[in-house]
């Protein structure tokens, strides 16, 4: 899911909140009964508990394991490495750069190299 598609669900869930929630007889109750009604019977609180749903079930996709990328580091993530490495402990770098920790700490081994043979 991109960044686009979760706006329009956010914004679907607020609008159904001033339109729906802001005028329902029950706002204006306290307590259980208020509780009780938007839980269990009211059909807005279940259209509300169904958008969510999709953004949190996309929320636990995007932090799988399966997503971690191998292959050939890009430029930016050679650049965000040379950054931070001496600022961040690997397991931070590995989880923003949603790379292995054994992956980072060999990039950040050969890009020491590097830099050291271009300064001697």
């Amino acid at each position: 899911m991109n960044r686009q598609e979760k706006r329009k669900i956010r914004l679907e869930i607020n609008n159904l909140m001033d339109q729906e929630c802001n005028s329902c007889k029950y706002q204006k109750k306290t307590g259980d009964e208020k509780f009780n009604f938007c839980l269990n019977e009211c059909p807005v609180a279940k259209q509300l508990q169904s958008l969510s749903k999709k953004l949190e079930s996309n929320a636990k996709l995007s932090n799988s394991i399966d997503e971690i990328k191998t292959g050939d580091w890009d430029d930016d993530e050679e650049l965000y490495l040379l950054n931070h490495a001496n600022r961040f402990p690997v397991a931070h770098l590995s989880m923003r750069l949603n790379r292995s920790p054994k992956s980072v700490r060999n990039k950040i081994g050969q890009l020491k190299e590097k830099q050291a043979a271009i300064s001697s």
